[in-house]
């Protein structure tokens, strides 16, 4: 009898042992899985807005992201622009522009607003690009 209750004492042990390592390996697992998200969150999704300009007459505004990290090391800057009317998304594109390495900052572009249209103007340390966007009315 004694013999019989040694191993079931083994056994249990042995059981308890292999839900403490399975509730350690969930819990590890998960662990990992969030600092991923995280990790890819800040890296890729995270776009934080580099400046933001309205229209003369408020309706209008363009939001300036930085979408990546510049070319290392002395390439392109790469940026986002959003055109809203309000709240509603009017148009959005990706530019990139040559920047010596550096990061797009609100020094890089100007904003010039017309009775019809928006010009955007980019500038880096190469010749600067313009892009024209209607306004809807």
């Amino acid at each position: 009898m004694k013999t019989i209750l040694k191993w079931l004492k083994k056994i249990l042990l042995v059981c308890r042992n292999v839900v403490y390592f399975s509730v350690f390996f969930v819990l590890f697992i998960i662990s990992y899985m969030v600092f991923l998200w995280l990790f890819l969150y800040v890296m890729s999704w995270n776009k934080p807005n580099v400046a933001e300009e309205t229209s003369p007459d408020g309706k209008y505004r363009v939001v300036f992201q930085e979408r990546e990290a510049p070319d290392w090391p002395f390439g392109s800057a790469h940026a986002r622009v959003i055109l809203y009317e309000g709240s509603q998304v009017i148009e959005r594109f990706d530019e990139d522009f040559a920047n010596d390495g550096g990061h797009f900052s609100e020094y890089n572009y100007s904003v010039y607003w017309k009775e019809d249209e928006v010009a955007i103007n980019f500038f880096g340390e190469g010749d600067p690009i313009q892009r024209v966007i209607p306004l809807e009315d």
